[in-house]
């Protein structure tokens, strides 16, 4: 069980980095025919912000955490990759709808 659950986390992880990548890169493109292009744009790499942060959690989470023993710092690492997470994500959302 443990081993199944180490590579759902960095298959996950790989997904979400490489999604990441993909719409920080292709941001100007995909928002050219909106309102505001360069607002939406940073929208959308605030979006790819926080999913690096949420596939660090992830990281924490499935494979840190089952490899090694729990630490303090692995608590914090993942509290703080949440909360840049959640962060980047709230202003992804307020910068997307005004760049719309």
């Amino acid at each position: 069980m443990r081993s199944w659950l180490i590579i759902l986390g960095v298959g996950l992880n790989i997904v979400m980095m490489v999604a990441a990548l993909w719409a920080w890169q292709n941001a100007p493109r995909l928002t050219i025919d909106w309102a505001r292009p360069d607002v939406a744009t940073y929208g959308l790499r605030c979006a790819a912000v926080s999913l690096v942060a949420m596939a660090q959690v992830v990281l924490i989470g499935f494979v840190v955490r089952r490899v090694y023993r729990p630490a303090t710092v692995d608590t914090v690492a993942g509290l703080t990759a949440g909360a840049v997470g959640v962060v980047a994500g709230v202003s992804a959302v307020a910068l997307t709808i005004v760049g719309r």
